[in-house]
């Protein structure tokens, strides 16, 4: 199955197409370092996926420019039903209802996946509602093997973009420098590699707590 990111001559192979910095509020990851340990990875660009913000993303241009990394002005949004990621946006959207969303994304060009999905665990930031996703599917690109999933989940997630003919991409949802680049998107091949590593369940324990922390 192609990969619609594909129609973008300019982008290079490998891109970790979920990635957070300390703008998402629970991740210290600076935009500097995301880019050297990917780049030290072999990876050619990052999706920059904060939540709810496109804070990051002028320095994010900054550091893909002096480092010759690509750069993906991306955003995760928290919806009434979940969470969709927007890629290659222009602006932040507004709405916080699951279908407005979808549609202001599209409005402005943005290409459009469901992160970690109907992953039980990540509620209520994963979408279960599959009633309002079959209903949108017309706005949605992408299916999403998530890095911080368990390997059943992402079985689901090839299983139903198969049968909806939407196509698969992957990113390693990373909050920590370790798991940089452990699931990413090869845009050339049209596939996606997946590093699964149990230690997402000690990773995910670990933003939960941090998250706590920088509230107190």
């Amino acid at each position: 199955m192609g990969n619609k990111l594909l129609r973008n001559p300019l982008l290079p192979m490998k891109i970790d197409m979920h990635v957070h910095s300390k703008y998402s509020g629970h991740s210290n990851l600076e935009i500097s370092t995301i880019a050297q340990i990917l780049k030290r990875k072999g990876l050619d660009g990052f999706a920059l996926t904060d939540h709810n913000t496109t804070r990051g993303w002028k320095q994010a241009r900054k550091v893909a420019k002096e480092t010759g990394i690509t750069f993906i002005p991306s955003c995760e949004i928290k919806t009434d039903a979940g969470e969709v990621i927007g890629y290659h946006m222009t602006k932040e959207v507004k709405s916080t209802r699951f279908e407005e969303v979808l549609k202001e994304l599209h409005s402005q060009g943005a290409k459009i996946s469901i992160p970690h999905f109907q992953d039980y665990f990540r509620f209520p930031e994963a979408v279960l509602n599959k009633k309002r996703l079959l209903s949108s599917l017309k706005y949605i690109d992408y299916i999403e093997l998530n890095g911080r999933a368990f390997p059943l989940f992402n079985y689901r997630a090839r299983c139903f973009a198969n049968r909806h003919n939407l196509h698969i991409i992957a990113g390693s949802d990373a909050h920590w420098k370790w798991e940089l680049g452990s699931f990413y998107t090869d845009l050339t091949k049209n596939k996606v590699h997946i590093g699964y590593n149990f230690m997402f369940l000690i990773n995910m324990t670990l933003t939960k707590m941090y998250k706590y922390m920088v509230k107190q």
